[in-house]
């Protein structure tokens, strides 16, 4: 043990402590009078490579504390600090977040929470179909849709990166936008972690943490979170629940920031002229692997392109033909009821293969868009990058905009 910790040491920081150990005693024996303490600086020096199993002896003395004190004023200070800060880096432990699914939008919260105790976060990579295939071998089921798939290369990718733990965490509720009748999370959203942990042999490697979290009652998380982030990495609550306010506002800021944006987009539009797509989905549907530029090619026909989440919160809750208790489904209802009231705006609606619950926010948005006079619009992605199929729905859609306008409808 004793090998290994000397090992490990001399790696991560004691060789570099040893050299700067003996420079500093190579300066004092410059002077006579400083040679003593030169002496006991190539002490440290060697003591610095292996340190692990010695023991140092404090000698007494009045001699001795005159010596420290003339040592603490010309060197000692400056290499405390600097020993101290590279202590608290190796203190670091860094944790890896999978960058798919609900991270997309929760991203701002976890993120803020993790770096204010101290943690360095650190990302997977950016979705591609390397990713997908490299953790293609664990996934059970074909039937899943695409950026489930994608979380087992995501998993995979943090595992060879070595970060110290990975986590991914349960959520059954969404955060609460008082907006709908309920506010859970897809099913695969919510419970993913948990197939991930037993389908994923590599996740044994590291430590993988998906504890159960609701960030929709803020009081409640303050008190759950607090105490698992105690129970886990020992933390005092009081400095955990400060945090996790923190992340509160963060995400609040996030949420503030896509709707200036979204605002200043829909303004530029108007001044020079140019039609508004409102693109409804999922938090996911950014992922440039799941959407395949369709961004891109919708703005290239001369659209200015806004998400749901940027016009949605201009409508309170309304009741629904069905049950509303998803809280992007219910965004992707009040975007279109934004968007009948928007004479410059249409929307369009992308939906992924294999998710059964589609169909019903099919049928209700196009109620609503239909009913507010508004043409309907939905395209479907999956794995398959070819965007012929997407490229004639959009200039169908164009082509029926141009025909209401000839016609003043």
């Amino acid at each position: 043990m004793r090998f290994l910790g000397n090992l490990l040491w001399l790696i991560f920081g004691g060789l570099a402590s040893a050299l700067g150990w003996a420079l500093a005693g190579a300066l004092w024996c410059v002077t006579i009078l400083g040679i003593p303490v030169g002496m006991q600086c190539f002490k440290f020096a060697a003591l610095s490579l292996c340190p692990f199993g010695k023991e140092v002896v404090f000698g007494g003395g009045a001699g001795s504390v005159l010596l420290n004190i003339l040592w603490l004023v010309l060197t000692g200070l400056p290499m405390a600090l600097a020993h101290a800060a590279w202590g608290c880096l190796l203190c670091v432990t860094v944790i890896g977040i999978p960058f798919g699914l609900n991270m997309y939008e929760n991203l701002p919260f976890w993120f803020e929470l993790f770096t204010r105790l101290n943690f360095e976060v650190v990302l997977s990579p950016e979705s591609s179909r390397k990713l997908y295939i490299k953790g293609q071998r664990t996934i059970p089921s074909d039937t899943v849709c695409y950026p489930a798939k994608l979380l087992h290369g995501h998993v995979q990718a943090l595992v060879e990166a070595g970060v110290d733990a990975i986590f991914y965490p349960c959520m059954s509720y969404n955060f609460d936008e008082k907006t709908s009748d309920n506010n859970y999370n897809c099913p695969v959203v919510a419970y993913y972690p948990e197939l991930l942990a037993a389908n994923v042999p590599d996740l044994k490697k590291t430590r993988f943490l998906y504890p159960y979290a609701g960030l929709h009652r803020q009081k409640d998380y303050e008190r759950i979170g607090s105490q698992w982030f105690s129970d886990t990495f020992g933390i005092p609550r009081r400095e955990v629940v400060h945090a996790i306010r923190a992340a509160y506002q963060a995400y609040d800021l996030y949420k503030q920031e896509i709707r200036a944006v979204g605002q200043s987009y829909i303004d530029k539009a108007r001044a020079e002229g140019r039609p508004i797509i409102v693109m409804a989905g999922r938090p996911y549907h950014i992922d440039p692997e799941i959407n395949h530029g369709i961004n891109d090619l919708v703005t290239s026909f001369g659209f200015v392109l806004v998400s749901e989440d940027a016009v949605a919160y201009h409508e309170d809750y309304a009741p629904r033909k069905v049950l509303n208790q998803w809280t992007f489904q219910s965004r992707m209802y009040n975007a279109a009821r934004y968007v009948c009231t928007q004479p410059d705006m249409q929307l369009i609606q992308l939906v992924s293969f294999g998710c059964g619950t589609d169909a019903i926010t099919g049928d209700e948005v196009r109620s609503i868009l239909e009913e507010g006079g508004k043409l309907y619009t939905q395209l479907k992605i999956d794995d398959i990058s070819n965007l012929g199929a997407v490229r004639i729905r959009v200039r169908s859609l164009m082509a029926a905009m141009e025909e209401r306008d000839q016609n003043q409808v």
